[in-house]
């Protein structure tokens, strides 16, 4: 919170105090109003139509199958962390030898990495375990059982939720993430030099006219093994945006859309962490996170004005003690030459 004038200002009066609190408790009002007419729960759950609405259907043409690496722990590049699984989205195509045809081209651009033609529009699981990557079956009960653990948590969350608005109870402040210290960050660094990222894709290896991708993700922290579903590729990533929007939104509706660029690694288990340019379904919605990205940095600018405020208090107040000290010490010396001249 900054308050005109800068640290050498004086101290702010009520008035300018109250000022600079009124948009908080105005929006306190507001969203106390939403709440008692329950508008923001009977919103639909995908965005506003644009004037510009493209006209690209759901099911885009020429685009049956996906190619795409994996870097897992059986599949490369293999991660030092397992937790943080890999995806590199080449392009989508019409047919499947059409997308093997292309895994020769990228094999002449990279030929470490590991390759996987997949379906369009259906979850595909990132192996952890060599059960997983060579037996179908076992794949299949995985990713059945991990998309059922992620719908019952979702259930579960979005039940808690009007609980917690229709009782008008209070839900448990969420944990601050722990500081990084000072041996974890020396030792993130030195994996880096000895372990670096997967590189980067050398040029030949696109696919024309599919430079940005949308798919969904089902992260999964712990074991790294995530759900991923390309949705479809797209010439950049403000149509792949827009597509989201006027169109996907309208048919998935039950998970979050993410746009990411084609032919680069791209993190799965760090796709639902703020971007900065996050949209949300339900205006409300939005205005809330919003609000709640730009909430810490007002309270770092406040700490930081309260601060340079107390040190200015501080030294104002050693000035002026230097000063009675000067004074008493002067009044003090007048008194004793005084009284050597009535001597």
């Amino acid at each position: 919170m900054a308050f005109p004038g800068g640290s050498n200002a004086a101290p702010p009066s009520i008035t300018s105090i109250e000022d600079a609190y009124k948009p908080a408790f105005q929006e306190i009002a507001r969203r106390a109003g939403v709440a008692r007419t329950g508008a923001c729960r009977e919103e639909t759950s995908h965005f506003e139509r644009s004037a510009d609405a493209a006209r690209t259907p759901f099911l885009l043409p020429e685009q049956d199958y996906v190619l795409l690496s994996l870097g897992t722990a059986v599949l490369a590049p293999r991660p030092l962390d397992v937790s943080r699984p890999c995806v590199r989205v080449y392009g989508a195509f019409g047919s499947y030898d059409d997308a093997l045809a292309h895994a020769d081209v990228v094999r002449g651009v990279d030929a470490a990495c590991s390759l996987v033609v997949a379906p369009r529009n259906e979850w595909l699981l990132l192996p952890q375990t060599e059960a997983a990557r060579d037996d179908p079956e076992e794949r299949a009960r995985r990713l059945e059982k991990r998309l059922a653990a992620h719908y019952a948590a979702r259930s579960a969350s979005d039940a808690e939720f009007e609980r917690v608005v229709r009782e008008h109870a209070e839900r448990p402040a969420p944990q601050e993430v722990p500081v990084e210290d000072e041996d974890a960050r020396e030792t993130r660094e030195a994996e880096g030099i000895v372990y670096p990222p997967p590189r980067r894709l050398r040029a030949g290896a696109e696919v024309r006219g599919q430079n940005a991708v949308a798919l969904c993700v089902v992260p999964d922290s712990v074991g790294g093994e995530c759900l991923l579903k390309v949705l479809g590729c797209f010439e950049t990533a403000a149509e792949a945006d827009a597509w989201a929007r006027n169109v996907a939104s309208r048919r998935v509706t039950e998970d979050d859309i993410v746009v990411a660029p084609a032919c680069e690694w791209c993190y799965p288990n760090a796709a639902h962490a703020r971007s900065g340019s996050d949209h949300y379904r339900s205006d409300e919605l939005q205005r809330i996170m919003d609000a709640a990205a730009r909430n810490p940095q007002a309270v770092r600018d406040y700490k930081e004005w309260k601060r340079e405020q107390d040190e200015r208090k501080a030294l104002e107040e050693e000035e002026e003690q230097a000063r009675t000290a000067l004074l008493e010490g002067a009044e003090e010396g007048d008194a004793m030459a005084i009284e050597e001249v009535v001597q």
